[in-house]
């Protein structure tokens, strides 16, 4: 009987699949690590969207530029009544908090203010920020 004849043996078979057994472990291991890459992405993208929602709605709107919302110093999301800068009840995100701040701007005879949005949350036990700036020309 010639070697091609023979066929697989045990030993051959048992060396295989230990090979396929490592190269799939490592493919799930992978699998793993770009679904929890995923997730947290979509965490972030939620909340820049929901520091976009605040910044828009503080630069965008008919406020008027001596607004309480826009005047110096912190501001966060629960000491407004305005319905557009309030987090809705059902956001995704635990233990989620928006506070943003106001400051005067006067450069080189510009004058405004800078609207820095801090949007806050939980995940696996640390807390993670997005933060946006904008500014918001005096229309004097």
């Amino acid at each position: 009987m010639s070697w091609d004849e023979r066929g697989l043996s045990l030993l051959e078979i048992l060396v295989a699949s230990v090979i396929l057994g490592v190269a799939l472990l490592g493919f799930t291991s992978s699998l793993q690590f770009i679904e929890k890459t995923h997730t947290v992405r979509e965490r972030q993208l939620e909340a820049q969207g929901y520091a976009r929602e605040t910044l828009e709605s503080l630069l965008l709107s008919t406020r008027d530029y001596n607004a309480t919302e826009l005047t110096d110093g912190n501001h966060t999301s629960k000491n407004t009544e305005d319905p557009d800068l309030t987090l809705p009840s059902n956001i995704g995100l635990q233990g989620a908090s928006r506070f943003y701040t106001v400051t005067a701007y006067d450069k080189d005879g510009v004058t405004g203010k800078r609207i820095d949005v801090t949007f806050s949350w939980n995940e696996g036990g640390e807390t993670r920020q997005e933060q946006l700036r904008g500014f918001l020309l005096n229309p004097t």
